[in-house]
């Protein structure tokens, strides 16, 4: 008898101990239960801010160059106040100062304060050439977004260079098995994530925006394109996306080869791959970076594969055939993309004619140089040369998009023309990532600071609130208007287009002869 009450007794006192976790009111909102577990976050700028939540177990070991696996059920309440680390990367990527691990799959989480049931969900993906860069970059703090908008905003770390996007599929065999597209596995795995649990936070998981910048909106276009990704969000914002964002399976299957040949493994030892060093890795990386830039004028090594699996199409290709019917899309680019790779040590992008000889032939049109460089009467000088390449690699690439899915759902262009006479005089104009700043209102971030010292602050803001309630209302709602704009959809008869620029306005295809000149290669 005495016995049975002390485990009865035990019993009553371990469930007491799980119940005062699991059920106990959390009159601060910062303890969230998720189906994994749960959490404790705290508080930035009055928003509610979970840091470091894995979403997928830690790639590493055998999981190494395998689809991410999902993260187990854990006991007791996870600190979650602190950022994950980060994907590894170097500094002759421009990698971030942050801590990096291949243990890299976590993401973060801000919600306002607001009791607002079923909040949208703004779901970022972060950019870099698939080679650098982390959710956790201050660039990309979320707190005035969610603020703002009263929305929930999720940024998130995926597998980079070739531990997200080494193409290995034609090693395969009955004892070896890798998969591809890693990088773009870990954001599904992330979006499923964020479709069980974000109810936890407030969000809605049936309103949910994905929207990323350079090769995050690469990115965005892969998910709008992969089977994989179908009905995990609803609306996408593509910002910056590059024509040479993706690569074939055959140029894959060369640029491995390459790779693998700088470290010394065949057929005969890949599965040195498993436990080879991440350093031994990256160093590979970095030269084999450096060749392609000196050789072929490439600016991304490791990217996404078409014609695999998990992206049986190009985006651009998937697009047009319906792919995304139905999701709303908002998509533009900054006036003068190029000139932030001019300006990078080493120039990712020199303004000469030799790049120009080298970007026709990666086309398979070289025969049609002159019909292009005849379009830029200043040609060839340095920046007509920007200003062709910001064209061919971003900016004709973005209007085909347009084209393409205002044939299945509504669609917003837009094109980013601010900058100042100090960031002009430097050469950088309107850059590659210079409106990231204005979309986040994350101007402490260096970035940030850059643009307030050499401008009008009171512009700056302006534009940034302009510019985040247009990211705002079209992740609630679809549609990006609001009392301060009037953005009409974009149509292949009218190609209407909103500027942003100190005064903001509308243009009915403001390229269009050089939108028609590049015909001759696309």
């Amino acid at each position: 008898m005495f016995s049975r009450f002390i485990l009865l007794a035990t019993v009553f006192f371990s469930a007491s101990i799980y119940l005062s976790q699991a059920v106990t009111p959390d009159t601060t909102g910062l303890i969230v239960a998720t189906k994994q577990g749960l959490l404790r976050g705290t508080t930035d700028n009055d928003v509610h801010v979970w840091r470091g939540v894995r979403f997928a177990q830690a790639p590493i070991g055998s999981l190494r160059f395998k689809a991410p696996q999902p993260m187990p059920y854990h006991e007791g309440i996870v600190d979650a106040t602190k950022f994950g680390t980060v994907s590894p990367q170097t500094v002759l990527t421009m990698g971030s100062n942050e801590k990096k691990s291949e243990d890299c799959l976590f993401l973060n989480v801000w919600s306002s304060k607001k009791k607002t049931e079923k909040k949208p969900v703004m779901f970022w993906i972060h950019g870099g050439g698939f080679s650098i860069g982390s959710g956790s970059d201050e660039m990309y703090n979320g707190s005035k977004l969610s603020k703002n908008g009263d929305v929930v905003v999720v940024t998130f770390n995926y597998r980079l260079g070739p531990f997200g996007f080494l193409y290995l599929d034609q090693f395969n065999n009955d004892s070896l098995h890798f998969e591809n597209n890693l990088g773009l596995r870990d954001q599904v795995a992330a979006l499923k994530w964020v479709n069980e649990n974000i109810a936890a936070f407030g969000g809605d998981p049936e309103n949910i925006t994905i929207f990323g910048e350079s090769a995050g909106a690469n990115s965005v276009l892969a998910l709008l394109a992969s089977p994989d990704a179908k009905g995990l969000f609803q609306k996408a914002i593509v910002q910056s996306a590059a024509s040479v964002g993706q690569t074939s399976v055959d140029n894959a299957k060369k640029m491995s080869a390459n790779y693998l040949k700088l470290l010394n493994i065949s057929t005969d030892n890949i599965s040195k791959l498993f436990t080879i060093s991440a350093d031994t890795l990256l160093a590979a990386s970095d030269r084999l970076f450096e060749k392609v830039i000196a050789e072929v004028g490439d600016l991304i090594t490791f990217a996404p594969v078409t014609g695999t699996d998990f992206l049986p199409f190009d985006p651009e290709v998937a697009i047009a055939k319906g792919f995304a019917k139905g999701i709303p899309i908002m998509i533009g680019t900054n006036k003068d993309e190029a000139n932030l790779f001019s300006k990078s040590k080493p120039a990712l992008i020199k303004p000469e004619v030799e790049t120009v000889n080298k970007y026709m032939r990666s086309t398979g049109k070289s025969e049609c140089t002159n019909e292009i460089t005849c379009l830029y009467p200043e040609y060839p000088s340095p920046r007509a040369i920007l200003s062709m390449i910001t064209d061919g690699i971003f900016q004709i690439p973005a209007y085909k998009i347009a084209d393409a899915q205002s044939n299945f759902a509504s669609a917003y262009s837009y094109r980013f023309d601010w900058t100042s006479f100090p960031i002009r005089l430097i050469g950088l104009g309107a850059c590659h990532g210079i409106e990231l700043p204005f979309i986040f209102s994350s101007f402490h971030s260096d970035a940030g600071k850059m643009i307030m010292k050499a401008s009008s602050n009171r512009r700056v803001k302006n534009m940034s609130k302009k510019m985040q309630n247009a990211w705002i209302n079209f992740a609630r709602t679809g549609n990006p208007n609001s009392d301060n704009n009037n953005w009409l959809p974009y149509n292949t008869k009218t190609r209407s287009t909103l500027i942003f620029d100190n005064t903001i306005r509308i243009v009915s295809d403001p390229i269009a002869k050089l939108r028609e000149g590049w015909q001759v290669i696309r």
